[in-house]
């Protein structure tokens, strides 16, 4: 029985790592794939000579970078700091408004009433709820004091 259940594990275990190994290779297709003058990944026979090591040099880039950052706050806010001047140079080149806009609020319409109302409510089942929570942990705490008075009623005994 056990044979024949370990036979069917093996079969199974076979059958999912190479279903996962079809679906990464799919995604590194995607990720890494070459692409078309178009943009759209080419529909010929894919590429697959994208590896294991290729995507771990990868992840040991971006953990030198986030390291870097960590190691050296000053210089990365400096760069940092940097792009987003370049950025807002080049928005004041290409003439983008950038400035805040008045925003029309005259079709809205203030309920004030209606909100103090619910406020008014929600405060007092918020008190409510606290007044019973305070409640049950003063049960709680009697109940465990009794359960400790009885066990050592029963030891005692």
């Amino acid at each position: 029985n056990t044979d024949a259940s370990e036979a069917h594990t093996e079969v199974i275990r076979d059958k999912f790592i190479a279903k996962f190994r079809a679906n990464i290779e799919i995604g590194l297709k995607a990720v890494f794939g070459k692409h078309d003058n178009n943009g759209a990944v080419g529909t010929s026979a894919p590429v697959t000579d994208i590896g294991v090591e290729d995507v771990m040099k990868k992840e040991e880039a971006i953990l030198r970078t986030v390291s870097r950052r960590k190691k050296y706050p000053a210089k990365a806010s400096m760069i940092l700091e940097m792009i987003y001047k370049k950025n807002r140079k080049s928005l004041k080149d290409i003439k983008v408004k950038t400035e805040r806009q008045k925003i029309d609020m005259s079709g809205v319409s203030d309920n004030n009433d209606d909100i103090r109302n619910s406020l008014a409510d929600v405060e007092k089942r918020l008190k409510r709820s606290q007044t019973m929570a305070v409640e049950t942990k003063n049960k709680a705490s009697r109940l465990v004091e009794a359960f400790k008075i009885m066990k050592n009623v029963e030891e005692a005994a």
